[in-house]
């Protein structure tokens, strides 16, 4: 395991596997500091506080999914193939390993996407407004509603997502995208890990 450290002014920061902790003097830092979404404040009522920065997680864009081309029957997690939901339910188990199917936690189904926010607050899965990669981003707008798998979120707030049956139907698409109640956007997060 490589392990990085050097001194910062008064603390000491260290690098290991994607997470950095920079420890400061008690008096150098303030309870009440308001830090970045990336960046928690801790106070472990000794004599410093802790401030901890966890690399962001990202997934590769890929088109790995096994039913491609196939716009007709069930798959394994009983969503449609080719559909988004379909698509979601196999990138949750696969890349997240979440064994989720269309009962997932005991609801008589998941069903359409514009349903999965509902589904996920009965079942006490979070539903979040702020997109993180692994969630899977919910627009809950038009007939049924469209479900992808959040790859990677940009520093300046955009998302990019992994979805099926949204640019073509039955068919692979990767985009940049932003939060929003827009055709194009996603408005809801649900964070199954």
């Amino acid at each position: 395991m490589a392990r990085i450290a050097r001194a910062v002014g008064t603390g000491l920061l260290s690098a290991a596997l994607g997470v950095m902790t920079l420890t400061v003097p008690a008096q150098a830092a303030s309870p009440s500091a308001t830090m970045s979404p990336n960046i928690t404040l801790t106070n472990d009522n000794v004599v410093q506080r802790t401030i901890s920065i966890n690399a962001a997680k990202k997934y590769p864009a890929k088109n790995d999914y096994p039913y491609k081309g196939q716009g007709s029957g069930i798959d394994p997690w009983n969503f449609y193939k080719g559909q988004c939901t379909s698509f979601a339910a196999w990138a949750l188990r696969s890349r997240v390993g979440v064994k989720f199917h269309n009962q997932y936690k005991g609801q008589a189904r998941w069903g359409n996407a514009k349903e999965w926010v509902g589904a996920a607050k009965r079942a006490g899965v979070p539903v979040r407004n702020k997109p993180k990669a692994g969630d899977i981003a919910v627009r809950l707008g038009g007939t049924y509603g469209h479900v992808a798998f959040v790859t990677k979120v940009n520093a300046n707030g955009t998302f990019q997502v992994d979805e099926y049956n949204y640019v073509s139907a039955d068919k692979y698409s990767h985009r940049r995208v932003s939060v929003g109640k827009g055709n194009n956007q996603f408005s809801k997060f649900i964070r199954f890990k």
